[in-house]
């Protein structure tokens, strides 16, 4: 695993036209941010950083005992995305899809509004992508949602609604308590006006993983990893990007 090639992985958000591996072509004037998230361009990938500092006792002995064969312990940036998170490519890969299946538009061919469950990245990143797609976003979450992270999502151009509030102002939300529920209720009883996420079943969320995460890991070790590490919320990375 010595040759792992993460010191060339530094992410370059405009191309150098010296260098060979960038595009052919300038970056157009008209081209969003959106562009910059899962990009199929290697110059525009999450950076691999180099953690070994990080490694305990044994696998720095390990190290010492086989200078030919190290561990080398990797992390991928992934707040290195517009939006600071990965979450950004679950967003950009489920609402693309939804609007690629007409499932943004009601029977009278007008947008919905975008509603997610969110305790808070995904919310940012949706309301990140679903504004820059022209739609309006509203994202449902609970008092244990940071203040910073109400912030980002309001700064994305959502609109924020607090689970508890809507316990007492939504007729048909009574009694219920969770803001997953709240989006699923919602959703159901106004199909014409949103469009339900629903973020920890949606399979457009795994997808984005297996096609960009993935695959960028698999390139930018050449292959070599043997082990991948994910702490899991959704799933979705994990699942995606292990396969």
């Amino acid at each position: 695993m010595s040759s792992f090639p993460y010191e060339t992985c530094e992410p370059v958000y405009r191309p150098q036209p010296q260098d060979p591996h960038t595009f052919t072509e300038p970056v157009a004037q008209d081209q969003s941010v959106l562009d910059l998230i899962s990009s199929p361009h290697p110059k525009f990938y999450t950076r691999l950083l180099n953690l070994n500092s990080r490694l305990g006792p044994k696998a720095k002995e390990h190290n010492r005992l086989n200078p030919h064969n190290p561990i080398k312990l990797l992390g991928k940036a992934e707040f290195m995305n517009p939006g600071m998170s990965h979450k950004d490519r679950i967003a950009k890969s489920m609402l693309l899809l939804a609007q690629s299946r007409g499932d943004l538009l009601n029977s009278d061919g007008k947008k919905k509004t975008i509603l997610a469950a969110s305790s808070g990245n995904t919310g940012c990143s949706l309301a990140l992508v679903g504004t820059l797609l022209g739609y309006e976003v509203i994202v449902i979450t609970n008092k244990k949602c940071s203040q910073e992270k109400r912030d980002h999502i309001k700064a994305n151009g959502a609109t924020l609604w607090m689970s508890e509030d809507l316990q007492e102002d939504v007729d048909c939300l009574h009694g219920v308590h969770c803001y997953m529920q709240q989006e699923h209720v919602l959703c159901s009883k106004f199909p014409e006006k949103y469009f339900k996420v629903n973020q920890y079943d949606n399979l457009d969320n795994m997808a984005a993983h297996l096609e960009s995460t993935g695959r960028e890991i698999w390139e930018q070790t050449g292959g070599k990893i043997t082990h991948f590490v994910m702490a899991g919320s959704t799933g979705g990375a994990l699942m995606g990007g292990g396969r």
